[in-house]
């Protein structure tokens, strides 16, 4: 069926009152295991005070509800109470409806199997569809309970109600291919008040069982019968019986919008009714739902006029659930959107802007000048500054327009900061270094000063300025399943992405030794650095930070302790190796995502995050792990990416010296040629071995190489590393316990 998919959707979003508490999560997979801190978020704002006027630094990629929002700020119509509230509170959840007529059918005393459901399935479309809402449930429990007998024992009436309802609900949870079931009609000796309940029951479950032509000539019935309790809903229910055969029960589109237009005109009588005020609420909000299908250009355009301008909760809410859901549909390629779309933009500013503002190509950059030069408004300067490029032809009259701004806009940290990015991209790092340090001292949310920090990380002339800058703190984790301490000042990926490209041995073990990092990254630096200088063959690094790694990780105190002891160069340098092959949580680089727990670096991880992957090869990235394989995550996606001119990655920070960016080049260039970690330290395990065979400690070593290739990441070539290890093991020690507790080689 084409349409299904939106239309279960936009069931949920337009016919209940919807509007999401704050979240922002940056991004959202299955099966990830990786977790880290989030310090400027592209896709939502981070601070609850973004509602009231503090908008912090506009990201181009936030939804297009919380755009709204900007929007309105930047355009002095900031949002009303009410209106705030449906961002930054939880809806408050009702009763639960499906337990709501449980706990009152439990009181009747007449069997019954309580397997109540209210979601459908589609096997077509292999989907869920909610079939029975809330208010059906509440409906007939609130029917139920002001008719239940003190005794519990129903009267023949009732009894038969009760019985009726429980057919109409069995149709709740059925699939759609499945037969209705329908209460039989009752006799001429029933009396008008149970006649009129069971004709509604029957309409009810023919509406529920897919049965939708009969349900809408019963409704139609009970419309028009004056005696009725349920008259007043009849027609509202005729509309929804029509609407769901348009959504649900057709694949013909033409038909769908002929049957939608249909109920369109049912939903316009019943507001033209006067006697049917009651249901006047419940009908606009349905003729919203069948306005986006039938004139969607209209119904957004409509929905944002009136977001336009503050409004109370409830229409509120209504017309962002309708403003977010055509506005994502009429950008999609899905092939499933409505039909009819023509563009908005001409007739709502809102909407011009926020797709100029997502849109952000050279069109785009035109269309917010000519738009900020006819109206002087900071909102399209906020769109002109936020894509402009540092070669562009309006750079200069964009960096004096943005000079002019006052701190108290809520434009001028979106403002400022761009202003920042225009000045460094163009060489001009101190006038964007006075630009941000004026934003600085500005009172910014957060998530704003930790981009205007990676800001000025990229300004920073000292190694100290930049150590300042790279510390942050985190306002949201992603992956929060996993996460320790989120809160904790740390390191975004621009820093771990210098510190794993960039910097040479000698400025890792500097920052290791620092006291302007929390001990945290001094201890992930630490580890980093020590790994790196045992496969680039340092020893002289190696000793030097021994005393550092003991301090950071006292559970590698009694470890490290063979290594102090030992004067030769070579055999440090060994016994580098048979401690990593030890240790699966060392890695020669900061990792961006989920750290080791200290005193776990010993502790095999069974879904193979041990250890290194190889540093070279095609879709390789120099520094990863399975788990930043397995998360699919492109760890260029950040806010602060646009103050790099090279895409690809960060730039190199200023205070680095020649002799720094060539010996950060050879030694990567070297690390390049190591192989992936079971590889590696495989044959330099069993060059070790066959060296010093008498040593004690070489079938344990051996074992743990076996035991790398099982757990750690692998190529073709692990296999003979794994075989040589194996056998040499077997056939040297064929009685150590060691030996015994290697049964297999792995592939």
């Amino acid at each position: 069926m084409r349409i299904v998919r939106y239309s279960i959707v936009l069931a949920v979003v337009m016919l209940t009152a919807w509007a999401a508490p704050l979240r922002h999560p940056e991004v959202s997979a299955c099966g990830s295991f990786i977790s880290f801190p989030v310090f400027t978020p592209a896709g939502a704002p981070a601070e609850a005070s973004y509602f009231t006027g503090e908008l912090g630094i506009l990201q181009p990629g936030y939804a297009r509800r919380y755009l709204l929002v900007a929007w309105r700020t930047l355009e002095n119509r900031p949002l009303a109470a009410a209106e705030q509230r449906a961002f930054t509170h939880s809806p408050g959840r009702g009763p639960d409806a499906v337990e709501a007529w449980r706990s009152v059918r439990r009181t009747i005393l007449i069997g019954w199997q309580d397997n109540v459901t209210s979601g459908g399935w589609i096997s077509k479309t292999y989907s869920y569809y909610m079939n029975c809402g809330d208010s059906a449930f509440l409906t007939a429990a609130r029917t139920l309970e002001s008719r239940r007998p003190a005794s519990g024992v129903p009267d023949a009436e009732l009894s038969a109600w009760v019985q009726a309802q429980d057919i109409v609900f069995s149709n709740c949870g059925r699939r759609f291919e499945d037969p209705a079931a329908v209460p039989a009609s009752l006799g001429s000796d029933a009396s008008p008040a149970a006649r009129a309940d069971r004709a509604y029951q029957i309409a009810a479950a023919q509406f529920y069982g897919g049965r939708f032509g009969e349900a809408e000539a019963g409704f139609n019935a009970i419309a028009q019968d004056a005696s009725s309790p349920w008259r007043t809903w009849g027609r509202y229910l005729t509309a929804r019986a029509v609407i769901r055969q348009a959504t649900l029960a057709t694949d013909d589109v033409e038909n769908a919008q002929a049957s939608l237009r249909r109920a369109e005109g049912i939903l316009q009588e019943i507001l033209a009714d006067r006697s049917l005020g009651e249901r006047h609420g419940a009908a606009r909000q349905l003729l919203d739902f069948v306005t986006a299908r039938t004139r969607p250009t209209d119904a957004l355009v409509a929905a944002a006029e009136a977001l336009s301008s503050p409004a109370d909760a409830e229409p509120f809410q209504i017309h962002l659930g309708t403003y977010e859901y055509l506005l994502n549909r009429y950008t999609s390629d899905d092939p499933d959107r409505p039909t009819g779309f023509s563009d908005p933009r001409g007739s709502s500013e809102l909407l011009d802007w926020v797709l100029t503002f997502q849109k952000g190509d050279e069109t785009a950059v035109s269309h917010a000048l000519d738009r900020w030069r006819s109206s002087g408004s900071q909102a399209w300067l906020v769109v002109a500054l936020s894509h402009a490029k540092p070669d562009g032809g309006q750079r200069d009259e964009l960096l004096k327009a943005a000079s002019a701004i006052a701190p108290a806009s809520p434009a001028y940290p979106t403002i400022a900061f761009h202003r920042a990015r225009l000045l460094l991209l163009s060489g001009r790092a101190a006038e964007a270094r006075a630009v941000l340090n004026t934003l600085q001292r500005s009172h910014l949310p957060p998530s704003a000063n930790n981009l205007v920090k990676a800001a000025r990380l990229a300004t920073a002339r000292t190694f100290d300025q930049y150590l300042d800058a790279a510390v942050r703190s985190p306002v949201d984790v992603f992956n929060e399943e996993f996460k320790t301490d989120s809160t904790s000042p740390t390191i975004d990926r621009d820093v771990i992405d210098t510190i794993n490209q960039r910097f040479p041995l000698n400025l890792m073990a500097r920052m290791a030794r620092s006291s302007r990092l929390p001990p945290e990254v001094r201890r992930e630096v630490a580890m980093a650095t020590f790994t790196r200088a045992v496969l680039l063959g340092r020893a002289d690094a190696i000793r030097d930070l021994l005393p550092t790694m003991a301090q950071l990780e006292p559970s590698l105190a009694k470890r490290l302790q063979s290594l102090r002891n030992v004067a030769a160069e070579t055999s440090l340098q060994d016994e580098g190796i048979v401690l990593l092959v030890q240790l699966p949580g060392l890695r020669p680089f900061v990792p961006a995502g989920r750290a080791r727990e200290p005193g776990t670096l010993a502790t095999i991880d069974n879904l193979r995050d041990n250890w290194w992957c190889a540093f070279s090869g095609e879709g390789v990235v120099p520094y990863e792990t399975q788990n930043w394989r397995r998360g699919m995550f492109d760890r260029l996606e950040l806010p602060q990416q646009a103050l790099y001119a090279d895409a690809v990655g960060v730039s190199d920070p200023a205070f680095l010296t020649a002799d720094d960016r060539r010996q950060a080049d050879a030694e990567r260039e070297r690390l390049k040629r190591a192989e992936t970690a079971p590889n590696e330290l495989g044959r330099r395990v069993l060059e070790w071995a066959r060296a010093h065979p008498q040593d004690p400690r070489v079938p344990e070593a051996l074992h743990l190489a076996v035991r790398a290739t099982r757990y750690g990441c692998t190529n073709d070539a692990t296999g003979p590393v794994s075989r040589d290890a194996f056998t040499l093991l077997h056939t040297r020690y064929p009685k150590s316990p060691w030996t015994a507790k290697t049964p297999l080689w792995f592939k």
